[in-house]
């Protein structure tokens, strides 16, 4: 509760940095000079006008690495019959909208999801690895924010529909006769009894044949990042159409060294 209090915050990745003030806005305007000093005088790089702002986060957010940057504002609460505000101003990472819909219409016209026509023709091992790539590596990168499994659980609504339609257009039949061909019965999540189809795709292993359904993953929050984020895909079946096994042989083609 000090008023006198000043706190500083630095982040950088590669060209990229953000500077957390906890004071007037005149402590962030000598900390920009400061930082417009060093640069060009220390390391001789000219900072980006245009770029570098100085913003209260109770106005706006901030976009920093893909995320927003923000600060929850007031609660309400009610105690002894007496309306009140709770405030916590707590730091959050949220997803930005516009990236939500940016994936969304990937996968949709006119608020529908519909087929991918380029990836009609490619096995279907490729087609399920495809959409689940995307939506797992689109949820790693964003499980930080407080809001990843709201917006990434509407981006994969649109992205595993799409599947499932672009697989039903290259079979020429219905989307129920898709999921009757290569659904896979899945246990429910959040302590629910019972199972649910979900598509699945078989392959053979050197354990025998087994099978690869969409992901059905949580999306809840993470507290700290993936470090070692270890590619956990299975070996794809023995076709000779797929880019997969010839990146998994991890040898040039033409010479046969690793």
């Amino acid at each position: 509760m000090d008023k006198g209090y000043s706190g500083i915050k630095y982040c950088r990745y590669a060209d990229d940095f953000v500077i957390g003030i906890w004071n007037e806005k005149a402590t962030a305007e000598k900390v920009k000079d400061c930082a417009k000093d060093f640069l060009e005088n220390e390391l001789l790089f000219q900072l980006n006008q245009e770029k570098t702002i100085i913003t209260n986060l109770k106005d706006n957010n901030v976009r920093f690495l893909g995320y927003e940057i923000s600060k929850s504002g007031k609660h309400k609460y009610t105690a002894n019959n007496r309306t009140g505000f709770f405030v916590n101003e707590t730091i959050q990472l949220l997803v930005p909208s516009n990236v939500m819909v940016k994936h969304i219409a990937k996968y949709s016209k006119n608020g529908k999801a519909v087929h991918l026509p380029q990836r009609i023709n490619q096995p279907e091992f490729d087609t399920l690895i495809q959409y689940n790539t995307e939506i797992r590596g689109l949820y790693n990168y964003y499980s930080l924010a407080t809001d990843v499994s709201t917006k990434i659980n509407k981006v994969r609504f649109y992205n595993y529909n799409s599947l499932v339609k672009t697989l039903a257009f290259k079979h020429k039949c219905s989307y129920k006769n898709i999921i009757k061909k290569f659904g896979v019965d899945v246990p429910l999540k959040n302590n629910k009894t019972g199972t649910r189809k979900l598509l699945g795709i078989k392959y053979k292993s050197k354990n025998g044949e087994k099978v690869l359904t969409y992901f059905n993953e949580s999306l809840s929050k993470r507290e700290l990042p993936i470090v070692n984020l270890v590619d956990q895909l299975p070996l794809p079946p023995d076709h000779g159409t797929t880019l997969l096994p010839r990146i998994l042989a991890s040898e040039c083609e033409l010479c046969g060294n690793a």
